[in-house]
């Protein structure tokens, strides 16, 4: 198939203008940045193994699963198929499909073992242990051994070419392959998410000699994964298969279930992003991928699915605490009783949101009652900075600081061009204002907002993040805890408001050296409740993402924030269409 004459369809024909400007918990970036190509895009894109499969209600005319069929998916035209060293944010997609890892990421944003079967831990907390899965073979026939977890370590740490996996391995100082089954790393500091950030793609060893094309686009993928790459047709399509000697399928009990059942995915190329939403619209491509907020415009679409879950964006405000005025924890505290989260998303974002009062993704393991501690209150608000010493004059509070009267008067900074941000930004001002504070918005480039952000220039600005996949909140609350090599435009989103506290401090220490899930919730709990006491941010909601699927794709769909593709072995496409 020519693809040329579509993708030659000028892009105002079919482009999505994108609400969001988002800062990374690594890295603050501007909407005219092309975020789905930039290294530090999405990771963690590999399935996750899960229960037996399901029939979809959306699904017409659906008998249960069928083998057979092609799915057809978007990308933009690759840089390389290495799944190490892409900066392809549609490669690391489709590259879980063909390569996995050592651990994978459930929907609660738990480890669950992939290619190591389990691990265990030295008491120290030092040396980990990784026991490798015995009857997984390569795509090539070749056997799958620790040796090859040995040599993906070696490349991502010895390399020269940037990989966003180097931050996982930046805390190891020793690794080697013990034997076939097993491998075994050591730590310069304890750290018990170390499983969670096991999840980037092994490569096999024994193709290692294959070096000089792995940065260009002739590399040809080998993995261990439900697909096989088939071929790669510049500027058109790649084109992976099933693979019918996938190891899981050997394993499950059912052994009548033969997975995967999809037999053929076509990636579908295109020259860049803003043809998703067309593609997909125009049945070219059968899955597209929304994190705009715009996707209840399907609503009521009988020939599609729509498959919601929380991603990990979240917007939040950021106080400056060398505020004279912010610095009182019970002004903060004010804040956060009057400004009404559930009412921001009601009137800006229906059911296109979740409230939550803390970075932590909402269903997290450690975060799974996301209960929102400050029940908004107009009166409690009010009852706390009176108790502060301020007083109301004509709506609004003022106190004597310093040997002057200052008002209860501060500036709230948000990009110009956020439309959605800015909604929020007077829509809290507003709800402020019933508290007697007198809030001024300026929108500004963004720009100058980052520099003002980097010089401590403000009092509260509207931002947003990428929650991190592994549960650490030491980025916005605390100085990092594990070695940090990240470059100075990566620190930009650490800890902007200055926020110390020794006892949080003590709290992350005790988390990372904690090896038992209840005492390390208990933990977290316990230092929550500190961070929520001191309010140095007000985190304000998670967005919801979804996924738009054409109506002849069913299965056990079951995306969430570190899978989008989840399950992919068991989506299917029913007789109907097969």
């Amino acid at each position: 198939m020519n693809r040329k004459p579509y993708r030659n369809i000028p892009v105002i024909a079919i482009i999505l203008v994108v609400m969001f400007i988002m800062v990374s918990c690594q890295q603050l970036y501007n909407s005219s940045e092309n975020i789905n190509n930039s290294p530090g895009a999405s990771r963690d894109t590999q399935y996750v193994l899960s229960g037996n499969t399901s029939k979809n209600s959306d699904s017409v005319l659906d008998m249960g699963p069928v083998k057979g069929g092609v799915l057809r998916i978007f990308s933009t035209d690759p840089d390389t198929l290495n799944p190490i060293i892409t900066n392809n944010k549609y490669v690391k997609d489709f590259s879980g499909f063909i390569f996995e890892s050592l651990v994978a990421l459930d929907k609660n944003q738990k480890p669950v073992p992939l290619l190591s079967e389990s691990w265990e831990v030295s008491n120290n907390g030092l040396i980990w242990t990784f026991h490798i899965r015995d009857n997984v073979y390569w795509h090539d026939k070749q056997k799958f051994t620790a040796y090859d977890v040995e040599y993906t370590f070696d490349y991502i740490l010895k390399n020269s070419i940037y990989t966003t996996y180097k931050d996982n391995l930046q805390n190891v100082t020793t690794f080697a392959a013990v034997d076939e089954k097993n491998f075994r790393i050591v730590l310069s500091k304890p750290n018990s998410f170390t499983a969670e950030l096991m999840t980037f793609p092994i490569l096999p060893k024994h193709l290692s000699d294959k070096n000089s094309v792995i940065m260009s686009k002739e590399y040809k993928p080998v993995g261990t994964g439900p697909f096989k790459y088939l071929s790669y047709k510049e500027n058109e399509r790649i084109l992976l298969e099933a693979n019918s000697d996938w190891w899981y399928s050997a394993d499950i009990e059912d052994t009548s279930e033969k997975l995967p059942y999809i037999d053929q995915i076509y990636i579908e190329l295109y020259d860049n992003s803003a043809y998703a939403v067309g593609a997909f619209q125009t049945r070219d491509v059968d899955v597209n991928f929304n994190e705009t907020v715009d996707y209840d415009k399907y609503y009521g679409r009988y020939d599609l699915t729509i498959k919601k879950y929380t991603g990990n964006r979240f917007e939040f405000v950021s106080f400056n605490l060398d505020n004279p005025i912010l610095s009182d924890v019970k002004v903060r505290q004010a804040i956060n009783y009057a400004v009404n989260k559930e009412k921001i998303i009601g009137k800006l974002l229906p059911e296109k949101a979740v409230a939550s009062d803390f970075p932590i993704v909402p269903g997290s393991w450690l975060n799974d009652s996301n209960i929102v501690a400050y029940e908004p209150s107009i009166t409690k608000a009010k009852k706390i900075l009176e108790e502060a010493g301020w007083k109301e004059e004509n709506s609004i509070f003022y106190k004597w600081i310093n040997w002057a009267k200052r008002p209860l008067k501060l500036e709230l900074l948000v990009n110009e061009d956020n439309d959605l941000r800015k909604l929020i930004a007077y829509e809290i001002k507003e709800q402020l204002a019933e508290a007697g504070f007198d809030i001024q918005v300026k929108e500004m480039k963004w720009e100058e907002l980052i520099k003002k952000v980097d010089k401590k220039d403000y009092d509260m600005v509207i931002m947003g993040c990428s929650a991190p996949s592994v549960p650490d909140i030491s980025f916005l609350y605390s100085t990092p805890y594990l070695p940090d090599n990240s470059s100075p435009e990566s620190l930009r989103g650490r800890n902007i408001a200055g926020y110390s506290n020794p006892m949080v401090d003590k709290y992350i220490e005790r988390i990372y050296s904690e090896h038992d899930d209840e005492r390390k919730k208990a933990l977290f709990i316990n230092m929550r409740n500190i961070i929520i006491e001191d309010v140095p941010y007000l985190v304000l909601f998670f967005y919801n993402d979804a996924v738009l699927l054409n109506r002849n794709m069913s299965g056990n769909i079951q995306p969430h924030a570190w899978n989008k593709f989840s399950n992919i072995a068991r989506w299917y496409i029913p007789r109907l269409y097969n």
